[in-house]
């Protein structure tokens, strides 16, 4: 690895960036638990998030109205065919209302269908919102009517102010004080806690394919590798402020980690597979017997389970 970018903490430089006053001011005070990856994408790709944006008080606000989804202003990211022949948006109100009225009638319990109203009202109209912060920033457009969303990574959480373009630049490249405590984790250290994160919740949507599993288990050697990977990053000599010792710990920790959740992948499969073996042989077991009765010799034996059928 040669190089890596800056991002997320430029959107609290006034001078890089165009972001309205209430959502600067979430950032400014955001804390690690306030950031989170989400699934708000109607393209059903994760999300980096902060909690209390604009967008999500709108979207909430439109689910307690009756109303969820968005009117689609936008139309950029038309995708889904399910009720459809024209494709339509995760997040539109057309999509929602339609696909709501499919888990209303479905014959599963309540707390599953609650959880499936919420995987489908989640959804968020990110092109239109992502631009909105602009836009009231310029004064274009007020926050009630264009609702502003905003992604930023989970580092932002350790830059507590707004910066001017050269503090932000100096910091970078170790020309000015350091902007944040020497206690942050090393950006290192978060990407691999992100990782294992997703890991776990793509293991928890696991629906027992060959091919899903095949996947899981690519990405764990990877994940391994990306580890490995950073920890000879680990013992090299660190920058001036830079906390190499949080990736030590990090991989340490999240290694454990990502052996729990696979250990109970292969367990989960292996139930699968023993499963579908039982059922496969009480299927054959049926259909013996049925045999035996079509061939008139009475009651099947009680014993046959134990022993092959004979002819």
């Amino acid at each position: 690895m040669d190089l890596t970018g800056w991002a997320s903490p430029f959107l609290l430089v006034p001078e890089a960036t165009c972001v309205d006053a209430p959502t600067l001011k979430l950032l400014k005070n955001a804390e690690e638990k306030d950031l989170y990856v989400s699934d708000v994408s109607p393209l059903q790709i994760p999300f980096n998030n902060v909690r209390r944006t604009g967008s999500e008080i709108w979207t909430c606000s439109m689910v307690e109205a009756g109303r969820p989804g968005s009117a689609c202003p936008k139309h950029f990211l038309l995708s889904n065919t399910e009720f459809t022949e024209r494709p339509i948006c995760l997040a539109s109100r057309r999509y929602q209302k339609k696909k709501l009225e499919e888990i209303s009638s479905m014959a599963i319990s309540d707390a599953e269908k609650q959880r499936l109203h919420g995987k489908v009202v989640e959804k968020t109209c990110i092109c239109d919102h992502l631009g909105n912060g602009a836009l009231v920033a310029l004064g274009i457009a007020n926050e009630q009517s264009a609702p502003p969303l905003i992604c930023p990574g989970p580092n932002i959480a350790w830059f507590n102010k707004t910066y001017t373009l050269k503090e932000m630049v100096d910091h970078i490249y170790g020309r000015g004080p350091c902007l944040v405590s020497t206690e942050r984790p090393h950006m290192f250290a978060k990407e691999i806690v992100m990782y294992v994160d997703h890991f776990e919740r793509q293991v928890a949507r696991f629906a027992n394919t060959p091919k899903e599993l095949k996947a899981l288990e690519e990405f764990k050697n990877n994940l391994e590798e990306g580890m490995d990977f950073c920890l000879g990053i680990a013992r090299k000599r660190p920058y001036p402020g830079e906390n190499l010792a949080s990736i030590l710990s990090c991989v340490k920790r999240q290694k454990a980690r990502l052996s729990v959740i696979y250990e109970n992948l292969v367990k989960k499969e292996n139930l699968v597979l023993q499963g579908s073996a039982e059922e496969s042989s009480a299927e054959e077991v049926e259909r013996r017997e049925k045999t035996v009765t079509k061939c008139g010799r009475g009651v099947p034996d009680l014993n046959l389970r134990q022993r092959p059928f004979e002819a």
